[in-house]
């Protein structure tokens, strides 16, 4: 005769609880990996957009679709145009660790300094791969703050990236080519983190020359009516050859807030010398030209280094690299604006020549 045992209601539902869960990681494993791309920016902003089209090239080409073969949560902090003070920038990051927290992915890639400074020195010795992309900020002053590295060319840690080299004394040896007579230009930054940075950047570039032949002056600004007076004098100063603009926030007395589109705009029309782009797209938008940071480039390096850390690869082991590649570009219609002939060998070597500047029309 058979006997019964009966199970009790609660180890019954225990068991059926366990089984979910159990499931629940069988198909979350099962599925692609998962990515968290963190910009400091908002979406569509011209340093952060090339880097993430970039990545997603890089990933593609090592067979991580997006949607198919790897999912890419984006987090968009807009802490340039909109979040831009201390605390707003730090809830922000906040937020992304809280999706990240949510998320765990494979991966998590970090775009500019303040997705660095708030989720990348977060999660720096964690189990979590990161990798940073277009930082301005030199990797080892992070590293005081955070450790997540032994050196640049083995980190050892859970963190490796991209640093942002501007290859700013390209641009001012092609600048001389050009202009001969160049012997100075005027560097115009923000009292912002990254405009700091890139001052910092700028001093150790200068360095690496020092006896080239255009001097680079740095000058920092701290309101939009400040960087305005700053333009007015150097287009009185005849020693300045050219202007080397690195604002990308700034406030004017009603506290309104100009951005890198609405200050490039505005140096365009206010400026009557040469402005040496930072980055391409701000020659697309006006600025002269010259050799800049190809931010498509920088996001491939880091996709590349994605790929590697999801093909198996810790990412300690990935040396954390300079941006290799620049790209000559000039704007044709600001160097007719300003008089500036360019020599037809140099126009030859460049990757981009734009022919319109914002409400302007097509050159002939």
């Amino acid at each position: 005769m058979c006997r019964r045992h009966p199970v009790s209601l609660g180890l019954m539902w225990a068991g059926v609880l366990f089984l979910l869960l159990v499931c629940g990681d069988v198909s979350r494993g099962a599925g692609p990996p998962r990515l968290v791309l963190v910009h400091s920016y908002e979406a569509g902003q011209i340093c952060g957009q090339p880097q993430d089209d970039g990545l997603v090239a890089a990933l593609a080409e090592n067979g991580f679709l997006d949607g198919e073969t790897i999912e890419i949560h984006r987090f968009y902090m807009d802490t340039y145009r909109r979040y831009n003070t201390a605390e707003e920038i730090r809830r922000r990051g906040d937020e992304a660790l809280a999706l990240v927290e949510r998320l765990q992915p494979a991966v998590v890639v970090t775009l500019d300094d303040n997705a660095a400074a708030t989720v990348m020195l977060s999660l720096a010795g964690g189990t979590i791969p990161v990798v940073f992309s277009g930082i301005n900020e030199q990797p080892e002053r992070y590293n005081t703050r955070a450790h997540f590295m032994d050196s640049r060319r083995h980190p050892g840690g859970n963190v490796t990236g991209v640093y942002e080299k501007l290859h700013l004394l390209r641009s001012l040896r092609v600048l001389h080519d050009i202009l001969p007579s160049a012997t100075k230009v005027v560097g115009i930054f923000d009292e912002s983190p990254t405009g700091r940075a890139v001052a910092e950047q700028v001093r150790l570039e200068m360095l690496e020359e020092p006896d080239g032949p255009v001097a680079l002056e740095i000058r920092t600004v701290q309101d939009f009516n400040q960087y305005q007076a700053c333009l007015a004098a150097i287009n009185e100063d005849p020693e300045v050859a050219a202007v080397y603009p690195v604002v990308a926030l700034l406030r004017d007395e009603h506290n309104t807030v100009w951005s890198s589109p609405e200050l490039i705009r505005f140096t365009i029309h206010q400026l009557r010398k040469p402005e040496l782009a930072v980055n391409s797209n701000f020659s697309r938008l006006g600025y002269w030209g010259g050799a800049t940071v190809d931010f498509f480039a920088m996001g491939r390096q880091a996709g590349r280094q994605v790929a590697a850390i999801l093909q198996g690869v810790k990412a300690g082991d990935l040396p954390i690299e300079d941006g290799r590649k620049n790209a000559l570009v000039f704007n044709l219609a600001r160097s007719r604006q300003l008089g500036i002939e360019i020599p037809g060998d140099i126009l030859g070597a460049a990757e981009n020549l734009y022919t319109t500047l914002p409400g302007a029309g097509e050159v002939p």
